[in-house]
């Protein structure tokens, strides 16, 4: 079963959606928001929501104006979930968030990671990946298309 909310503009509604996420009989497998602003606040609820769900495996959030706040959220919440597919195309993340990813070292789960068109991404953040990366096992694929990454990132 999948969501996808593209242009919405929820406000309170995050926080009932963050509910379905938690429920025991939750079929969702892909939750996709597009273009939707969801603020550090909604993403925060998400994250909690997402330490208690076992079958969300896709999850996107690709331009929703997330920040560093929301970045270290998501990645909390990665150690504890199923999640094999994560999309954060085109957000607002700066250097912060590759600190913030440090856990994917241990991730046994996520295989793939769009960060691409962050443009605040760029080589000292490429870099702290990469270190990162080394000692991850799962990922197979991380996207960092159009981000300001130079030859030495």
């Amino acid at each position: 079963t999948s969501l996808t909310c593209m242009d919405c503009e929820l406000s309170s509604g995050v926080e009932q959606l963050a509910r379905v996420f938690t429920r025991k009989d939750s079929t969702l497998e892909t939750v996709r928001f597009q273009r939707t602003p969801l603020g550090d606040e909604g993403v925060e609820l998400l994250a909690q929501s997402l330490c208690l769900n076992t079958k969300l495996t896709t999850l996107e959030l690709s331009y929703c104006e997330l920040g560093d706040s929301s970045a270290e959220q998501i990645a909390s919440a990665l150690n504890t979930t199923v999640i094999t597919h994560l999309n954060l195309e085109c957000n607002s993340f700066s250097k912060q968030c590759a600190f913030a990813f440090q856990g994917l070292a241990t991730n046994k789960c996520l295989t793939y990671l769009n960060l691409s068109e962050n443009v605040h991404i760029g080589d000292e953040i490429a870099l702290a990946m990469a270190e990162v990366l080394k000692r991850n096992e799962s990922l197979k694929s991380l996207l960092l298309q159009l981000c300001n990454i130079e030859d030495e990132g």
